[in-house]
């Protein structure tokens, strides 16, 4: 689903703004957005870990960074703000960003599967990062299509998703085809 890849630029935004250092991990297991991922309502984990008494028994307001509070907090309102509004710009330029986001996802997962393969050479290996490559190209192509969601007004997208789903389908391909 696309919302992370939304709610994470918008730290990335952020970040480019403040100096803030923006991470991402794929692999975080569960917590209170769980419920919603296995109704199948879009939810996303947005966390941070404000200082190194977080979740301890030292967790105190005063051991609370207000900048990295103030850093979350402005992603959280800019992310709520743009979804609640849904205007048609907003819709388009949220298409726009995340094709380019599929397209540099699909670069790097490819230059990680080559280096995969120079690391252990084989079919094994070559078997599982084109298995890698295949699925980061399914989502990203998929979730494209749910995009429109986020419009508060029904909105056409029908051409400009077809050619950010081929230019997906494409950047895919060629990170497949680099393995080669």
């Amino acid at each position: 689903y696309w919302l992370n890849d939304f709610v994470k630029q918008r730290c990335l935004d952020r970040a480019a703004i403040t100096k803030w250092v923006v991470k991402a991990n794929p692999f975080e297991g569960g917590s209170d957005h769980t419920p919603f991922l296995n109704a199948k309502i879009p939810a996303v984990l947005m966390w941070h870990f404000t200082d190194q008494y977080y979740h301890t028994d030292r967790d105190r307001i005063e051991m609370v960074s207000a900048s990295t509070l103030a850093n979350v907090g402005n992603c959280a309102l800019t992310t709520g703000l743009l979804l609640a509004g849904g205007t048609p710009a907003t819709v388009k330029a949220a298409l726009a960003e995340f094709i380019g986001i599929a397209e540099k996802r699909l670069a790097t997962e490819a230059a990680l599967s080559r280096a995969a393969l120079v690391a252990t050479p084989g079919a094994a290996t070559l078997a599982k990062e084109t298995l890698t490559l295949d699925t980061w190209r399914d989502y990203y192509i998929a979730a494209t299509a749910k995009i429109p969601e986020m419009a508060a007004s029904r909105i056409n997208l029908a051409a400009a998703i077809a050619a950010g789903q081929a230019r997906i389908k494409a950047a895919g391909d060629k990170g497949i085809k680099s393995l080669q």
